[in-house]
């Protein structure tokens, strides 16, 4: 079970910002603790309502990708890539990404040259409206670092404090000999212990929070200022017969697979689910889900995180002993219509000191009646960011139970199958089909913003004024359940209102 106890990490945006960056008239300037949100290139414009939330739970700084290093023999040169522009001007560091020169390089030339495609590049994002304070090499590093490290102390000098200098460093490679010496030569290094970036072969291990303290403990001994980063961009993996990666998309969403009839969950899948959500579904039939096309017997396989994993991340980060850690990057703002990234506000419900869970509300509607029969429709909302957990047995359901009456027919709509009960409890028996008094809606997924409507129900009277009761009952990703209060609807003058999760 995951702890609800929270670390409290709302800052005054604006004093963040000053903290931040009022030393920069300095010739060696530090970076001010806090958070950052990595942007792609094409990543969908976050609104500046959700970028002011954000950052005042200490997210005050974008990541941008700007461009990409290439070489031409020992010269570096940008492919420069357009820019995101957000809708709040904030603290940006320009992301470079590519790969370092495989050969031998002249340090200061190249730092000369580095230095001159900053600047274009940090004038084209001031066009664009960001507020430019860095650049973020993000490159494996290369097999000898020590010709990196020189390179980047001249570009630090060249630069002469205007700009900060961070790199990237692996996870897998935190116990190389010279690591130490390159990142205490920078401002600071960004290093993504949490989560998977896309290009990487699962492990499991990038996900299990107990290899993620371990391996914080391992960059603290570098001795230095890093952020902690933290994909939140799941994948979907299609797998040929002979269990071979065929294609890796982050573009379908959890609810589109489920949705589809032709494919099948596996079953065990929960099992390997530590610290993240892991989902296999089988195709017996040829099927497309957003551009992902399966044969039959091919399987689409889930792997992402989800808000409490990352809640949970944040709460044990902020009670290690990491001196060093200046905050958050988090990989990164979702591109327009991608299924499996966290969007902003499961971010920031992340960020909350309020636990994240959906808002979930259901209602009833009777749409006929007559002397002997009522005709109802049962409606399910979540008017919260955060889904529920995927269930297809026992669990996530609208229960709809009469008192003085008999359901004799159901249209499940929206839902995906119903349940008949007798006596609340009894169900797969004859007295539970032709003497039902309970049904039960199923919803395998239920995402944020859903809303779920029932076809007709129909109950046949054996009271002059029967009552309905209803509720709903749902699993969380954490493992928790979620059920909304037991409301009674009588039909009399003033209707009740839908029921609500606590």
């Amino acid at each position: 079970m995951i702890s609800l106890v929270r670390v409290v990490r709302r800052v005054a945006p604006v004093a963040a910002a000053l903290l931040g960056f009022a030393c920069f008239g300095r010739s060696a300037p530090e970076r001010a603790p806090g958070s950052a949100l990595w942007i792609a290139a094409d990543s969908a414009p976050a609104d500046a309502t959700g970028l002011a939330n954000l950052e005042g739970f200490g997210v005050r700084e974008l990541f941008v990708e700007g461009s990409r290093l290439e070489w031409s023999g020992g010269t570096p040169r940008f492919e420069r890539r357009n820019l995101a522009a957000p809708s709040r001007r904030m603290p940006a560091t320009l992301v470079v990404d590519g790969v370092w020169a495989s050969g031998e390089v002249d340090p200061e030339a190249v730092a000369e040259k580095l230095a001159a495609e900053i600047s274009t590049l940090a004038a084209q994002a001031e066009r664009a409206g960001l507020l430019v304070v860095g650049v973020h090499f993000d490159l494996p590093l290369p097999h000898d670092l020590e010709p990196y490290g020189r390179a980047l102390e001249r570009l630090r000098r060249r630069l002469e404090g205007r700009l900060l200098v961070s790199i990237d460093v692996a996870r897998t490679g935190l116990d190389r000999q010279g690591l130490a010496e390159l990142a205490r030569g920078v401002d600071f290094v960004v290093c993504f212990l949490y989560g998977q970036r896309p290009g990487e072969p699962e492990a499991p291990d990038a996900w299990d929070l107990q290899a993620v303290e371990r391996n914080v403990r391992r960059l603290e001994r570098l001795e230095a200022r890093y952020l902690l980063g933290a994909a939140v961009v799941g994948n979907v993996q299609r797998i040929g017969p002979k269990g071979r990666v065929l294609e890796v998309t982050s573009a379908p969403s959890l609810r589109a697979l489920v949705a589809r009839p032709e494919l099948e969950l596996v079953p065990g899948f929960s099992l390997e689910g530590v610290d993240r959500q892991v989902f296999e579904l089988v195709a017996r039939a040829p099927v497309e889900v957003d551009g992902l096309r399966l044969a039959k017997g091919e399987r689409a396989r889930v792997v992402k995180t989800a808000t409490p994993f990352l809640e949970e991340l944040l709460r044990r980060a902020g009670v290690w002993e990491t001196p060093h850690r200046l905050g958050e990057v988090f990989y990164r703002a979702p591109r327009r219509g991608e299924g499996m990234a966290l969007g902003l506000g499961s971010l920031e419900e992340a960020l909350s000191p309020e636990p994240a869970q959906p808002r979930l509300e259901t209602s009833v509607e009777r749409v006929r009646r007559d002397e002997r029969t009522w005709t109802v429709r049962v409606r399910l909302a979540n008017r919260g960011a955060e889904p529920t957990d995927l269930a297809f047995f026992d669990s996530n359901f609208v229960e709809l139970r009469v008192r003085g009456g008999r359901i004799a027919e159901v249209a499940p709509g929206a839902f995906r199958r119903y349940e008949l009960l007798h006596d609340g409890r009894e169900k797969g028996t004859m007295q539970a089909l032709r003497d039902a008094d309970t049904v039960r809606l199923f919803a395998p997924l239920v995402e944020g913003g859903d809303q779920l409507e029932s076809g007709d129900i129909q109950i046949v009277l054996r009271a002059e004024n029967p009552t309905l009761t209803e509720r709903a009952s749902f699993l969380l990703p954490e493992g928790r359940l979620l059920e909304t209060e037991a409301i009674e609807w009588a039909f009399s003058e003033a209707a009740p209102k839908g029921g609500q999760a606590p």
